[in-house]
């Protein structure tokens, strides 16, 4: 005998969606090898071209109203540190469009290890939240609930 579930689906459905940029943090000035695999500058018109490289690490926060029900919105995204330091964006949203933040970048704050707690806030409700972790070994670890 099966059970007769309803599913029922609130009349907004919001998705999480989270990346992972993970890059090496190096920065480094490059410029050409010499056959011994030396670094040497490279020269033109008399002057030294220096080449300079940068990257960083981030997680990726995205909101979504699937269906587009709630129309154009405003989504602030709070990340939370485990000291409960609280970073905060606003971005405007259209529709059943993606929105995607990148922490700790477009925060204008820095990231060190540890574990984080992030919400998505629409109209003043929670409607997403997880959490991650920046390691000591420059990597970022998605913590399920």
């Amino acid at each position: 005998m099966v059970a007769n579930n309803k599913m029922k689906f609130p009349k907004l459905i919001f998705y999480t969606f989270i990346c992972l940029m993970s890059i090496s943090p190096i920065n480094s000035c490059a410029n050409e090898k010499n056959l011994k695999g030396e670094l040497t500058p490279v020269v033109k018109d008399n002057q030294k071209i220096v080449w300079q490289q940068s990257s960083s690490l981030n997680i990726q926060l995205g909101i979504r109203d699937k269906f587009g029900m709630q129309g154009s919105y405003e989504a602030l995204f709070v990340v939370t540190d485990s000291k409960g330091k609280r970073s905060k964006l606003t971005k405007k949203v259209s529709s059943d469009k993606w929105e995607f933040v990148y922490f700790p970048e477009d925060f204008a704050t820095f990231a060190k290890a540890g574990i984080y707690s992030w919400q998505g806030i629409v109209n003043g409700k929670t409607v997403i939240d997880g959490k991650f972790e920046f390691t000591k070994e420059n990597s970022v670890r998605i913590i399920k609930k």
